[in-house]
């Protein structure tokens, strides 16, 4: 670490991503957060009580809860980016330790309708995607899938989700004739955005489709 950065954390120190409390030089989370914070969910494969679900494998990074939840809020709606970073590289480090090695062709964001992209600036998925990749040395493709919709899936109830997920989506121009997919998405609640999304991919000739999401 040069003088200027060591300058920088003496007058700015770094704080924890989640609990905001100041953390040591170069880490996105404190290590109390990181003893407390379940560090993955289990993954879920289609005979894990899932058979109707088009994944071949979905796995979560954290649970939807508490801290975690609060840092995902910031990252989408705020523009928080460290929060991002620490979520996109826990992700990768996920698909490290529950894939094997050299499962995945290309990774593909879970896209933002057009018009929201414009006024959020960036689509929060395309950017964990591309933590993920990076670690997995694979391109990523986020004009495989089209979204059509300007609802947020969370302002609807459960039942107008299925519904919604149903009409939102549509392939791109990608030809994905027996490529791998890995799919990331920020959260997954009742797997309606997902499954959609898995089942586009596979119509488009995707060997295989896993899913992989910040939390759950």
């Amino acid at each position: 670490m040069g003088c200027s950065e060591k300058l920088l954390d003496l007058l700015f120190p770094p704080r924890c991503v989640l609990c905001g409390q100041v953390c040591a030089s170069g880490q996105l989370c404190c290590d109390r957060c990181l003893r407390e914070e379940p560090p993955f969910c289990q993954p879920l494969r289609p005979g894990d009580g899932t058979a109707s679900r088009p994944w071949e494998m979905l796995a979560c990074a954290f649970a939807y809860r508490g801290q975690i939840r609060g840092a995902l809020s910031r990252f989408k709606f705020q523009g928080d980016r460290r929060a991002g970073e620490y979520l996109g590289r826990s992700m990768a480090k996920l698909v490290t330790e529950v894939f094997a090695p050299g499962s995945f062709d290309i990774v593909v964001p879970v896209p933002m309708p057009e018009e929201r992209l414009r006024m959020r600036g960036y689509n929060q998925a395309e950017i964990l995607a591309d933590y993920v990749a990076a670690e997995l040395g694979i391109p990523v493709l986020p004009q495989a899938l089209v979204r059509r919709s300007t609802f947020s899936q969370h302002q609807l109830t459960i039942g107008f989700r299925h519904r919604e997920a149903e009409h939102s989506f549509c392939s791109g121009s990608a030809n994905l004739a027996g490529i791998r997919v890995l799919l990331v998405d920020d959260i997954v609640t009742t797997g309606s955005t997902v499954a959609i999304c898995c089942r586009l991919l596979l119509e488009m000739g995707a060997a295989k489709v896993s899913v992989v999401a910040a939390a759950g």
